[in-house]
């Protein structure tokens, strides 16, 4: 006989209360993430109801995605109308493209410290991303791959090696909602069960998307204690 492991939601855990998101796309027209500052200003006012403690701003920079001035003038802008109590950090999501070397050899801007946050395509990798992600060891920074579970070419033994080269690793909370697929899902309560994550993410673009898929997520009590610790 089968029993359902007891699961709880996620908003009932006390999870957002000191969260640090690491990964966003709340910076207004900046990418295809909030369009408008009265926008941003209305996520970060629903973060500070939940009391999200920092939120790190990562743009899209990729291949026929690069105004950097236009990111730091939507950021100054930002911090310069809101007034609330979260901490805003810029950051930026590299995708691993062909003009990501160029990119990384002129200067980039890390999640935080040294950490930089890299993606991939979805369906398959740069052909060589075991040598892109060694040259961004090799200026120095530690690569955070941004939600791996989403990539539908990686597998368990993939995972492996990434953390063996010390890679780092970013949840996406939503993926573990039911938002991204059923696939996804599981490859995400997988892993985070496993232990295999370093830090979480909401990859927030759209703040009603966020409100109601949140909602699904539901987590067995080892699943909590993984997730609270990477707040």
């Amino acid at each position: 006989m089968f029993f359902l492991r007891h699961k709880k939601r996620l908003a009932d855990t006390g999870f957002f209360r000191g969260f640090v998101d690491s990964h966003s796309h709340i910076l207004p027209g900046v990418d295809d993430g909030i369009k408008t500052i009265e926008e941003s200003l209305e996520v970060l006012a629903h973060f500070d109801s939940l009391g999200v403690k920092k939120v790190r701003l990562t743009p899209h920079v990729m291949n026929g995605v690069e105004h950097w001035e236009d990111v730091l003038q939507a950021f100054d802008t930002l911090r310069r109308r809101y007034t609330g109590e979260i901490a805003l950090e810029l950051g930026a999501e590299y995708m691993l493209d062909s003009g990501f070397q160029k990119r990384l050899e002129k200067g980039v801007q890390p999640l935080y410290g040294d950490c930089m946050l890299v993606e991939t395509s979805y369906f398959s990798p740069p052909n060589n991303l075991d040598e892109l992600l060694y040259n961004v060891s090799l200026a120095g920074y530690t690569p955070v791959i941004a939600h791996p579970e989403r990539y539908l070419y990686m597998r368990y033994s993939d995972y492996c090696e990434l953390k063996n080269k010390d890679c780092l690793l970013q949840l996406n909370l939503l993926s573990l909602s039911g938002y991204y697929g059923k696939q996804v899902m599981k490859k995400a309560e997988s892993l985070l069960e496993k232990g295999m994550y370093n830090m979480v993410g909401t990859d927030l673009h759209n703040l009603e998307t966020f409100r109601k898929w949140i909602e699904n997520v539901r987590l067995t009590d080892k699943q909590t204690r993984e997730i609270m610790s990477l707040r």
